[in-house]
C-alpha cells in the first residue's frame, strides 16, 4: 500500500490534538469516576459557515459516508473527523464518526491488534465520554489484553 502524504499530515495533526486535550485532562478534576470533561478543541467555536465553508464540509461528509459504506472505516474517519473538527454538529457528524471508530476497533479487535482498538475506544469516549458501547469494548479489550499478558501470549 503506498504511503498517502494527506494521511500523515491528518495523523500527525490528530496525534498534536489528542496530546493536547490529554494535557487539559490531566491540569482537570474529574467529573465523577472514570468520567472527565470533553476537552475537544471543537468545544468553543460556535460560528457562521460561509456558503463555500458549507459546501466543502458536505463534500468531506458525503465522502465520509462513501469510504464507510465501502467498509474503508479509516477514509470515513478522516473525512468525519475533519468535518467534526470545524463543526461538530453538522449532520450529526459526531455520532457517525464514533460508528466509524466502533468498526475500526472492532475490525482491529478481531485481529489481535488489542492497543490500536483500545486507542479507537479512547477515541470514542473524547467525543462523548459516556458511550456505553465504547467503555464496554474497552473493558473487555484490556480484559483480554490482561489475560493474554499474565499467560505470556501478549500480542
Amino acid at each position: 500500500m503506498e504511503a498517502r502524504p494527506d494521511l500523515e499530515t491528518l495523523r500527525a495533526t490528530w496525534e498534536k490534538e489528542r496530546a493536547a486535550a490529554r494535557a487539559v485532562a490531566r491540569q482537570q478534576p474529574r467529573k465523577a469516576e472514570g468520567q472527565r470533561e470533553d476537552t475537544s478543541p471543537h468545544l468553543d467555536r460556535q460560528r457562521t459557515l460561509t456558503a463555500e465553508q458549507r459546501r466543502e464540509l458536505e463534500r468531506r461528509y458525503r465522502s465520509g459516508m462513501v469510504a464507510f459504506s465501502n467498509r474503508d472505516f479509516q477514509g470515513a474517519i478522516q473525512d468525519w473527523r475533519s468535518v467534526w473538527l470545524d463543526a461538530p454538529e453538522f449532520e450529526g457528524v459526531g455520532d457517525h464518526l464514533i460508528k466509524a471508530y466502533l468498526f475500526e476497533g472492532v475490525e482491529l479487535y478481531g485481529r489481535g491488534q488489542y492497543e490500536e482498538a483500545l486507542d479507537r475506544c479512547m477515541r470514542v469516549l473524547e467525543i462523548d465520554p459516556t458511550n456505553e458501547k465504547a467503555r464496554r469494548y474497552l473493558a473487555r479489550i484490556q480484559e483480554e489484553k490482561s489475560e493474554l499478558d499474565q499467560i505470556g501470549g501478549d500480542r
